[in-house]
Parts: structure tokens; sequence; C-alpha cells
């Protein structure tokens, strides 16, 4: 669906949509910073250190950080915790460059943990869950909003949801008799050749765990160089097919599978990095892509010597330009179409782009695939 094919009715009243804001401040040439009324969280790692397994290590997106050796202190990590709640962020995302749980990084994490909780900040925990154990899991889920715990698929011989399934389990009986808040998530990666049989007793065996919800995420998308098609995107829809029609409450396709039949809609912005603008490595500084973290190409700012507003209100005079490092994965795609689109019609048409369903039904979408952090994804 291109801008031009929409036509816009100006007679219908409409309702002042929530990313009117943002369309404004973008059309009237970003002056000052923008605080997005919607989006409040941002992610941060808190160490590069990671062993890997043995299904992944090979294929993993942050190989490039892996020997960085970098480790959050926790006067840095509190100092951000703090500046990004009084910016009014609610939530953070503990993920990326490493594994918090690993023997020589569990200590700094949880500190850093416990200062997100005491700056008010929700928090979310992505971890593979391997190091995970009884005298670990209380202290997790007294501060955590949701635990997610990735679970790849059997590769080079090594089953990581066998290694791992007791202590996911001991995690669903704690929270259960603590009666507490925290959503436990398991993260069920599945590539175009992982067979049906493991993908349904992963399932079935994380369902009869308890967990809250298993989150079906594809990966390795990759698109064709020269026509811009979806490899394996067949593959893909076949298993997702399969999936669906087990037919499990608690079973949620992520939304990157929308990548897989997108059209292909080119855009110059990511749009997407004004409403999540601090992707935060170990080391302290600021990227503009989550799963780009430590390349130059994507820096943005440096809280160890600026602080959150000054790196806010720098980067967002100007939007960020796509690299050429960008790739069809990423979490930001779907959500730099939808608001590329609006922006497009916004500069001609401003709020009457609302009187048109069309329109209202991108925005509303675009909200969707804006926020990372729910009670299933």
């Amino acid at each position: 669906m291109s801008v031009s094919t929409l036509r816009i009715e100006k007679t219908r009243p409409h309702k002042r949509h929530p990313l009117t804001s943002w369309l404004d401040w973008n059309r009237g040439g970003r002056k000052g910073s923008f605080e997005s009324p919607h989006v409040k969280e941002f992610e941060m790692d808190t160490t590069t250190n990671c062993s890997g397994l043995r299904s992944c290590s090979a294929q993993c997106s942050y190989l490039h950080s892996r020997k960085m050796g970098h480790s959050m202190d926790l006067p840095l990590g509190d100092s951000i915790a703090k500046q990004l709640s009084e910016l009014n962020y609610k939530r953070v995302i503990f993920s990326g460059g490493g594994e918090p749980l690993e023997p020589q990084n569990i200590a700094s994490f949880t500190k850093i943990l416990e200062a997100a909780s005491s700056n008010d900040l929700e928090a979310a925990l992505i971890t593979n869950g391997k190091h995970m154990n009884a005298d670990l899991i209380p202290s997790l889920l007294s501060h955590l909003m949701v635990l997610r715990v990735s679970v790849p698929p059997f590769l080079h011989g090594y089953h990581h949801l066998r290694t791992i399934q007791g202590k996911i389990r001991e995690a669903v009986r704690y929270k259960n008799m603590q009666g507490l808040d925290a959503k436990i998530i398991a993260s069920l990666l599945i590539r175009p050749d992982t067979p049906m049989d493991e993908v349904r007793e992963n399932i079935f065996a994380l369902h009869d765990i308890g967990v809250d919800s298993i989150r079906i995420k594809p990966t390795h998308i990759q698109k064709n160089k020269t026509d811009g098609k979806h490899l394996k995107a067949k593959a893909y829809a076949e298993l997702l097919d399969f999936i669906r029609a087990l037919n499990i409450t608690n079973v949620v396709i992520s939304k990157i599978d929308q990548l897989l039949v997108d059209p292909n809609y080119q855009y110059e912005y990511c749009y997407y990095n004004d409403f999540n603008p601090f992707s935060i490595g170990a080391d302290g500084l600021v990227y503009a892509c989550c799963e780009h973290k430590y390349k130059p190409a994507f820096l943005r700012g440096n809280l160890n010597n600026e602080s959150a507003q000054e790196v806010l209100r720098r980067t967002n005079s100007h939007p960020f330009s796509i690299r050429k490092g960008c790739f069809v994965g990423c979490k930001g795609h779907l959500a730099n179409v939808a608001l590329s689109k609006l922006a497009e019609a916004y500069q001609e048409q401003e709020a009457g782009i609302f009187s048109n369903p069309e329109y209202q039904q991108i925005a509303d979408e675009a909200l969707v695939y804006l926020v990372r952090t729910n009670s299933k994804s």
C-alpha cells in the first residue's frame, strides 16, 4: 500500500492520535527533544562477557562484542537508571551483548537490577537461563517484570531446553508459590530447517512447565540481494502454520513473523530510534540500534561524560539515517515502514490523514510495533 493510493477524506471528524505529537514535531523541524508519551523503555547491557552455547555461539548476533571485556559498574548503572527515570522512562530491558547471569557477571548485574528497581523502573531480563538456580531465582523474580528465557533450536548435538527445563520449572514454581506478578516467558527460536517434531516437543514441554507464554521467534531472516524476496519464507510459513494448528492458548507468534510477508518497502530513516533512543552498551555508550551495539557506525552518545538529556537533545535534532549494516530482521523494521508512510503523508495533509481509516490502522499498528515489552513478548 503506497501513500499515493490512499484517498484523504477531510470531512470525517477524527480523534487526535497518540502519534500526532511525533508527526507535528518531525514535520516542524524536530525542534527540542521529543519525549514519547507512549514508549517508555530502554535497553541496557551490563556485560559483553558470555561463554555462549554450542547451539548458538557460531551464529550469535553479538560475536563482534564477545571479547571486548566490557562490564558496567554500579555507579554508572545507577546513574543511568536515575537519569532515565527522571526523563519518565518506565522500563529497562537487560539484554544483548553478554549473559548477565554467568558467574563472573552476576554480582554486578544483581546490584544494577536493584538500582533500577530503587529508581522505580520495571525491569525485563533476556537470558539463556543456563545459570539460573534455586538461590538466584528469588532475587531475580522479586525485581523483574519479565523474565524471558531464550531457547535456541537443537544444533551441533546440543539440546538447550533439556538442559534448562528444570531451571524454568523452578522459576515457575517459586513465582506461583510467592504469588508474584512477574511474567515468565519462553522465547522459542526457530530456523527454517527446524523439524516440526522438535518444535512440537518443545512447545508441549514448555506448556506443561506452566510458563506464562511461549514466544515463537523466527531467526536467520534474510533477503535475496537480487530481487529483495525473503529467503526460506515458504519453510517458515509452513512451520508457523503447523504451530498455529497446535492451538496452544499461550503460544504467541513474534511480530517479526510479519517480516516474512511484508512488502519490500524502502525508507530513508530509522524513525523507530526516535521512540527507542537509548540502546546502551556495557561500555556506557549509546547506540542507535540494539542489534548493532559496539559498532562505531551506530554510535550516538556517551553516558560516561554526557547526560542522558544531552544525548537525547543532540540525537533528536536529526533522524538516524539507515546504514549499510541494517538488516531485515531488525525489531524496528515494521515500525519504520508504518512511521515512514505516516510521515510522508503528514508532510502534505497533516492531521487530516487520520480521517482515512487506512492511515488510522497504519498508526495503530505502529504503536504495537514500537513497544518491545509486554506480558506476552
